[in-house]
């Protein structure tokens, strides 16, 4: 006979008559004889006997498991990829310079083209100062200190490829005090060796390591160019501020001959208004230009200072030594004759800031 537990809520069991009540007799047969393969079956005991089926739970099959690892085994690959190979990029550029003859067109030739360009001056005082700057230019010199850095970290490279090895030793020596009374009276001295090895070894599967080599490299390229771009720069203050020096100079050369003549016609236009054949006005006229000449000159002195103190600090010597090493009679050199410079894209190549750019995208792409 089955009991029921009166709980004091009769809305919540079911009772004889409802069509949900099921004897606890029938629990056996009531039940599924087999459940399906991704149905999972629970049951518990309700208040009155019953078998209450728990929701199915779909469970995941072979196939998709598999899929779900491969897309896992693909996600660490394609973490482990290197980046791509780098192109260089191609860039349209007309195929001659405007208003460029033919001749200025044709590819350079090496032995044409002197393999400096102040050297086409033939002065030996611009050759001078040109190499006192580069050797005393403070930016030049870090420039040289980062590319033998870099060519130094190059050379490091190749070795990432092999194993590491580590090892260490140590000794220690230990003894008690004998004046310590609370010290063992049998205690003597006590030394302890130790000494280990550590090896560790990346294996280049995917290319990381020879990528990182490349990339070295090409950052070598980049700071040779980024020297010789430093090195460009201060070859062309240099030189423009020597031919800024000798073109003050004959200014103020002219300037002073000029202002001596016109001093030459004041007094004249004196003599003239002194025997009655001039005017004051004359005079006045001719003393009006002559000061407003002298007051250019003065000018041009003071621009002639300021070249030679430029070329002073280019050259890292004071002004009383870097006189000496001018010659006041140099005249302007000759210009010498233009040479080929190819085509467009043939002068950019020629250009250190771009061949330092070239080479740190290069970089970039390891």
């Amino acid at each position: 006979m089955n009991k029921r537990r009166d709980t004091g809520d009769s809305s919540s069991c079911p009772t004889p008559q409802s069509p949900s009540f099921r004897p606890f007799d029938k629990l056996r047969t009531d039940r599924p004889a087999a459940a399906p393969e991704s149905t999972v079956w629970r049951h518990r005991l309700g208040l009155a006997g019953n078998w209450i089926p728990a929701r199915p739970q779909a469970g995941l099959s072979r196939a998709c498991r598999r899929a779900g690892m491969a897309s896992v085994v693909c996600l660490m690959l394609a973490g482990c990829t290197v980046g791509p190979d780098y192109v260089r990029p191609d860039s349209a550029l007309p195929t001659s310079f405007e208003q460029a003859t033919v001749s200025a067109d044709a590819p350079a030739q090496a032995e044409s083209t002197p393999r400096l360009l102040w050297s086409s001056f033939a002065s030996a005082e611009l050759d001078a100062l040109l190499d006192r700057a580069i050797e005393a230019n403070t930016t030049v010199a870090q420039a040289a200190a980062r590319l033998a850095e870099t060519r130094a970290l190059a050379g490091l490279s190749p070795y990432a490829l092999f194993p590491t090895v580590t090892s260490n030793a140590d000794a220690e020596r230990s003894q008690a005090s004998g004046s310590d009374p609370f010290g063992p009276e049998t205690a003597g001295r006590i030394d302890t060796y130790r000494a280990g090895f550590d090896a560790s070894w990346e294996i280049d599967l995917f290319g990381s390591l020879r990528n990182q080599s490349k990339q070295i490299y090409q950052q070598v390229d980049a700071q040779a160019a980024d020297l010789a771009d430093v090195r460009l720069s201060v070859v062309a203050e240099v030189a423009q501020a020597w031919f800024a020096l000798l073109g003050a100079r004959q200014q103020l050369a002219l300037g002073q001959q000029q202002l001596s003549n016109l001093q030459a016609n004041v007094d004249l236009l004196k003599t003239l208004m002194d025997a009655g054949r001039g005017t004051a006005f004359d005079v006045a006229r001719a003393l009006v230009l002559s000061h407003s000449l002298a007051a250019s000159v003065a000018q041009t002195q003071a621009s002639v200072v300021r070249q030679e103190q430029r070329l002073a600090v280019l050259t890292a010597w004071p002004m009383a030594e870097l006189r000496s090493h001018l010659d006041a009679e140099t005249q302007l050199a000759t210009v010498p004759a233009l040479q080929t410079v190819g085509t467009p894209s043939q002068w950019l190549l020629r250009r250190p800031d771009i061949r330092r750019a070239e080479r740190q995208l290069a970089a970039a792409y390891s």
